[in-house]
């Protein structure tokens, strides 16, 4: 309960609020919180969800819907043409809802991420993510669909016994050619 107050809370930007509850949860009191502790981290945490991004040449974006407390956030990590990995932002919402998608890559580009040349998007495989990723980015979104995620869609419509054997079977490895991907 605890938890999915914090992610509700952070995920409405209402976290100085949701902290406050915390406490009481544990039953400890709210006087023992230290709110400049509160304030402090709320000021961070928005200080990051609204960070300028334009100075990092991002050449590849990893977004996947991830389930956290009951809740579902998709997560959206950058890697810059050195190879840095930069955690670029997170929502609350579903990877199959396009319009949050869409406004959360809306929120990337004003932010600065520069979308006038083509990026990778690595997805998760939520037809919300691509259809948003595609109607902000255009053709200068390169999409490819996580092999993971691949994997595990494919292997679900087996059963269990044969998951097993076909998991093994499925492996991601590097072919003779240098090509990777699922074989």
């Amino acid at each position: 309960m605890a938890l999915n107050r914090v992610i509700h809370g952070m995920s409405q930007r209402n976290y100085e609020k949701a902290s406050i509850a915390i406490p009481e949860i544990f039953g400890i009191k709210k006087t023992s919180v230290c709110k400049a502790f509160i304030r402090s981290s709320a000021k961070k945490l928005k200080e990051f969800l609204e960070r300028d991004l334009s100075a990092h040449e991002i050449v590849a974006i990893f977004i996947e819907g991830k389930f956290f407390a009951e809740r579902q956030i998709v997560i959206a990590l950058g890697v810059t043409s050195e190879g840095e990995k930069i955690l670029l932002g997170f929502v609350e919402t579903s990877p199959e809802n396009h319009i949050v998608c869409r406004e959360f890559i809306l929120g990337l580009k004003e932010r600065g991420l520069d979308i006038d040349k083509e990026i990778l998007f690595v997805l998760d495989g939520g037809k919300g993510l691509h259809r948003g990723v595609r109607d902000v980015m255009g053709y200068n979104a390169v999409i490819q669909r996580c092999q993971w995620h691949k994997r595990e869609n494919v292997l679900s419509y087996l059963n269990k016994e044969d998951q097993v054997k076909f998991r093994k079977k499925l492996v991601y490895r590097r072919t003779k050619k240098g090509n990777e991907g699922i074989h």
